[in-house]
């Protein structure tokens, strides 16, 4: 019974980081991305092309450290804790991609850095809400 919450659970919380990024990098900052990388991005008539497994990858890892590292803590004990540790692992991880990147990579805009930072934030805080919000429903119903 427990795998099956924690699948069930796994989901959930890929697909609130799924629509969450979809909103944000295809709506939000899509054209500032075209703007600020057309070298570094592939583009078809507006829409950037990505390498879709890749990036499926890559949220699967951030899903993971959220479970591993804030929600198996053992320091989230509330709503408002499961913010609060999630926004920080958003904070760091997002921090350490963006200013990696604005250490090695050319022209890479302190703007970008600045947005991608928030949305990591926010993100990651809105991610561990709902990781725990679950995982407190389906506790009950099963």
């Amino acid at each position: 019974m427990e795998y099956l919450k924690l699948a069930l659970t796994f989901w959930v919380w890929y697909i609130t980081i799924l629509i969450g990024d979809a909103i944000f990098l295809g709506r939000v900052v899509h054209q500032f991305i075209i703007d600020k990388f057309w070298a570094l991005v592939e583009s078809t008539e507006g829409s950037i092309n990505m390498n879709l497994p890749v990036g499926l990858l890559a949220w699967f890892v951030i899903v993971m450290m959220i479970f591993v590292f804030v929600l198996k803590s053992g320091f989230v004990t509330s709503y408002q804790t499961a913010l609060l540790y999630g926004a920080i692992m958003g904070l760091l991880m997002y921090a350490m991609y963006d200013l990696t990147n604005l250490t090695f990579l050319k022209d890479y805009p302190v703007s970008f850095v600045i947005i991608d930072i928030i949305w990591g934030t926010f993100l990651c805080s809105m991610v561990a809400l709902s990781m725990f919000s679950f995982q407190n429903w389906i506790n009950k119903i099963l």
